[in-house]
């Protein structure tokens, strides 16, 4: 889970995995609880924080399960995951949270309501491309590689402002 516990903000979206061999509803008590806290904190509204469950190694049954607890947004990192299973979810929402290739585009564009890992130019240029042709609106979070490890994806916190003011125009 994503916790700023000292910071003076806290994260609009909590990526929480599920599942595992914590009992779920005990688990989703805490990390509610902890968000409610955090919010507190913070002076936010836990009404302005997404709770996103981490679905990339359960099954249908965990899924069911966390929608009955009242999840309704679900993270895949796989393409291929994320259409199956919103193809059994429809009225849940999906989010792409691994790093996406330019041409696993086609298979999720239309199918999850944010992308957690624009990390170059020309991915940007493909879901621009794509979303054109299909007439979509795609919602993308910029990622950045703070630390500069070359062996993480992202952009560098140098590059950031060119990189939006570009995919302005």
């Amino acid at each position: 889970m994503q916790d700023k516990a000292e910071g003076a903000n806290i994260p609009n979206i909590v990526l929480e995995p599920i599942g595992g061999r914590f009992l779920m509803r005990e688990k989703m008590l805490s990390v509610r609880e902890r968000m409610a806290r955090a919010a507190a904190k913070n002076g936010r509204s836990l009404d302005e924080i997404t709770l996103v469950a981490v679905s990339k190694t359960v099954g249908e049954a965990e899924i069911r399960q966390a929608a009955s607890m009242g999840v309704s947004d679900f993270g895949e990192n796989r393409t291929r995951d994320l259409a199956f299973k919103q193809q059994l979810f429809p009225k849940l929402k999906w989010h792409m949270i691994g790093r996406l290739q330019t041409n696993k585009v086609k298979e999720i564009l239309g199918r999850c309501i944010l992308i957690h890992s624009l990390d170059r130019w020309n991915l940007a240029e493909e879901l621009e491309r794509r979303a054109r042709a299909t007439n979509l609106t795609v919602d993308a979070l910029l990622q950045v590689n703070i630390a500069g490890e070359k062996q993480k994806a992202g952009l560098a916190p140098g590059d950031v402002k060119a990189f939006l003011d570009s995919a302005g125009q």
